[in-house]
């Protein structure tokens, strides 16, 4: 802490300082290393690269340990701000360079006069921010045409946030349903999305709906991840999805029931995919649920694309994990190679012998599919 002091201070008022990290994993005294002292020594000296992360620090009545000065740096370019740490916003924030802004576990603090991207980070393409928690900040617009990457954890936003960035190419989202059904963004080039949503209750057919009507704007995607209760919430909703005619990887992790309600269902909106991987629950199922594929016609991915299958969490679950490897077996004409990643734990010891006896007594579409358990 002194070598910094001394550095800091001791360097000529001209000197340039392009890049600025600190990593500080014991937190409860950062009051002591002076933060605010040594960002206020930095911050003036053309400061293009700014990465802070203290972790662990929860005093409360000192929140205020990032200056504000911070979000009226016209020379930042990229902004990573981490840990326990407090930080109140500017009335006049302005960050006319800054591409890209990364804020985890923070809280920020304001006067209710809401932060609108477009105009203070006119030229931002790279936004994290995740684990925020807000106080008097008012409303959140993250509409801005020159966005490209989101990564959004909800953490406390609630519904104070509005997204609208047309040209976004990746969108990763954990949180709630209903922040997500603010977006009015057609999606044109989006590329990879991947979204968990954490429901208590599942919605109504109305919100279920509009949900699909969000999923349904992504057309182009080429990646395309549904975690937590996002297949729940598809399945609410009741409609056909379009066709994804781009998407080649698709991953999914859903209950037991779901797999059987809905699973070939969005197989036929990918007829163009090539891997696919399963993330299995280890939540509580039913001995009388029984995987049934009742479409009469086989989604054409299965016919002619489908190559690669990885499934993951495979527990010893009478009939669940084993109804989809035989109907993916079964089914998938083209595939080469199919992981499948055992949750070892869970597994007896002679399971290995007895799982692979099993599946080598499944009908094979593809002979030259592979079968490895992992």
């Amino acid at each position: 802490m002194e070598f910094v002091n001394r550095l800091l201070m001791n360097c000529e008022s001209t000197s340039v300082v392009n890049e600025f990290c600190l990593i500080c994993r014991k937190s409860a005294s950062c009051q002591k290393f002076g933060l605010s002292l040594w960002m206020s020594l930095v911050l003036p000296r053309g400061v293009q690269v700014l990465n802070i992360l203290v972790d662990g620090y929860t005093n409360f009545p000192q929140f205020e340990v990032f200056p504000s000065e911070i979000f009226t740096c016209k020379t930042l370019v990229v902004l990573k701000l981490h840990g326990w740490l407090g930080l109140k916003l500017p009335k006049g924030l302005c960050l006319p360079n800054l591409k890209v802004l990364h804020l985890h576990t923070l809280t920020l603090l304001g006067d209710n006069t809401g932060w609108l991207l477009s105009s203070s980070c006119p030229l931002l393409d790279d936004l994290v921010i995740d684990g925020v928690e807000l106080f008097d900040v008012g409303l959140i617009d993250f509409s801005s045409p020159s966005l490209t990457r989101l990564a959004w954890g909800q953490g406390s936003l609630g519904g104070k946030v509005v997204l609208n960035s047309p040209n976004l190419e990746y969108l990763e989202y954990a949180g709630d349903l209903y922040p997500l059904l603010s977006s009015n963004c057609k999606f044109k080039f989006l590329l990879k999305a991947i979204l968990a949503l954490e429901n208590k209750n599942m919605p109504h057919e109305h919100d279920a709906n509009q949900f699909c009507q969000f999923i349904s704007e992504m057309r182009n995607l080429e990646f395309f991840g549904l975690f937590g209760d996002s297949l729940q919430c598809l399945y609410q909703a009741g409609h056909l999805l379009p066709e994804f005619i781009n998407l080649t990887r698709l991953e999914l992790s859903t209950t037991r029931d779901l797999y059987s309600k809905y699973f070939e269902t969005l197989l036929k909106s990918t007829p163009n995919l090539k891997v696919l991987v399963c993330y299995l629950s280890p939540l509580k199922m039913y001995d009388d649920m029984h995987l049934h594929f009742s479409a009469k016609e086989r989604p054409l991915c299965l016919n002619q694309y489908l190559r690669e299958v990885e499934i993951k969490s495979f527990f010893i679950i009478p009939n669940y994990g084993f109804d989809l490897v035989r109907y993916l077996l079964k089914h998938g004409a083209v595939l080469q190679k199919m992981s499948i990643h055992v949750a070892t734990t869970e597994m007896p010891e002679n399971w290995s012998s007895s799982a692979r006896e099993k599946l080598n007594k499944f009908s094979k579409c593809s002979k030259n599919c592979k079968i490895m358990l992992i």
